[in-house]
């Protein structure tokens, strides 16, 4: 079997947050004067975001979708703010949502995970087509730029684009049609069970995890191997 794409999922495995969240949030806080301990704050977020519905992309034909995925997120902060202190009332939680906003799309609240930059290039290098699909919202495009590794991503599949998110199958078949590449000839590198394993497998990609024995500069090696392995 020829493998002719590799896409990736986006946080956990290309990149991840400069300092942790909840540090971040912290921080923020405290500058309007709210001390509230990081911990705390990513306890609150792991149990919001793991309970919340999803974005409801079909409603964007009423308006812009960057302002449902706008909406869906202060609300979300919201419920992360009451969860660890639901007594804390905050005339300024406007202010802080926006600032929280702004700075999680800016290239400098992210890094590059270990070796994302050599693995794209080594792939492109290969010839092979690469391409992400996250369920970020429209920040990530400019954080793409930001980091310098947008020119080495043939295709971005997220929510607002395609309309759908992982697992639902349609949100690979949207970066398949557009990288013009069939499931079984593509890899899916990503870290969750269920949104990447799983989600990938049952879309028909061949879904490859990134652990710590099996780092994210593996990939090359491994997609030569798989390729061999098929022959």
């Amino acid at each position: 079997m020829k493998i002719r794409a590799v896409l990736f999922d986006a946080h956990g495995v290309l990149l991840e947050a400069a300092e942790p969240v909840g540090e971040t949030y912290a921080r923020f806080l405290l500058q309007l004067g709210i001390k509230i301990p990081a911990w705390r704050i990513e306890d609150g977020l792991r149990r919001i975001l793991n309970n919340a519905p999803r974005v409801p992309y079909a409603l964007g034909t009423q308006g812009d979708p960057t302002e449902l995925e706008y909406a869906w997120w202060k609300d979300r902060v919201r419920e992360v703010i009451q969860a660890v202190d639901s007594t804390l009332v905050m005339d300024d939680f406007p202010r802080l949502f926006d600032r929280l906003f702004s700075h999680f799309g800016q290239a400098e609240a992210w890094s590059l995970c270990p070796s994302a930059l050599e693995t794209l290039a080594n792939l492109r290098g290969h010839h092979l087509k690469t391409g992400i699909v996250s369920n970020w919202d429209h920040r990530l495009i400019g954080v793409l730029k930001g980091l310098g590794i947008a020119g080495l991503i043939d295709i971005t599949a997220i929510p607002i684009r395609s309309g759908f998110a992982k697992p639902d199958p349609r949100a690979f078949a949207y970066a398949l049609e557009a990288l013009g590449v069939s499931a079984d000839q593509t890899l899916f590198v990503g870290h969750d069970p269920a949104l990447d394993e799983a989600a990938a497998r049952s879309a028909g990609l061949i879904p490859l995890m990134v652990e710590r024995s099996r780092p994210l500069s593996s990939i090359p090696t491994r997609v030569q191997e798989i390729a061999t392995l098929s022959a």
